[in-house]
């Protein structure tokens, strides 16, 4: 177990990940604020095998996103549900997105996030996506490099459904 968390009950950490795309702002910003949009690259692309239990999405300032999935019951999660609550805190279209998060297996809260999502033109008329994240990770938690590596993945889909929905238009 991390030392932090056996001294303090909290592990902290921070990390930036960062993206190009060809594409314009706009079209980078509407993967995040379109429900249908998100739901395909958030959801669908990133289940992994689970059941979607529910998803909701109101992409507003102080809006909620909620996402519960059901594992496998044959999994060593032995058919839990994993649980992302959002609160969006600051939109500004096309500019930047604020949000508070929190995960939870079953009843059990894992972690609790603060991140942020800019998007900036480049020189080529695309986008630079610059996404920024502070958690506090709880006991039994996936902990900062899971979660990095989530949301490497996260950031992975999103670039497949923006790249194929730019290549469509």
């Amino acid at each position: 177990m991390n030392q932090q968390i056996e001294e303090t009950g909290i592990a902290h950490a921070s990390f930036t990940l960062e993206r190009e795309f060809d594409t314009p702002v706009e079209h980078v910003f509407a993967a995040f604020s379109l429900p249908g949009r998100k739901r395909q690259w958030f959801i669908n692309d990133l289940r992994n095998g689970m059941d979607v239990v529910e998803y909701s999405l109101d992409f507003a300032v102080g809006g909620r996103e909620r996402m519960r999935m059901r594992t496998d019951p044959a999994s060593p999660m032995r058919g839990a549900d994993l649980t992302n609550e959002t609160v969006y805190m600051d939109i500004v279209d096309n500019e930047r997105i604020v949000m508070a998060y929190t995960m939870a297996v079953g009843d059990y809260r894992i972690s609790a996030s603060m991140a942020s999502l800019a998007f900036l033109k480049t020189a080529g008329g695309g986008t630079r996506l610059v996404f920024h994240e502070q958690s506090a990770f709880f006991a039994n938690s996936d902990g900062p490099e899971h979660r990095r590596e989530g949301w490497t993945k996260i950031l992975d889909a999103m670039a497949r459904e923006v790249n194929a929905t730019a290549s469509r238009a």
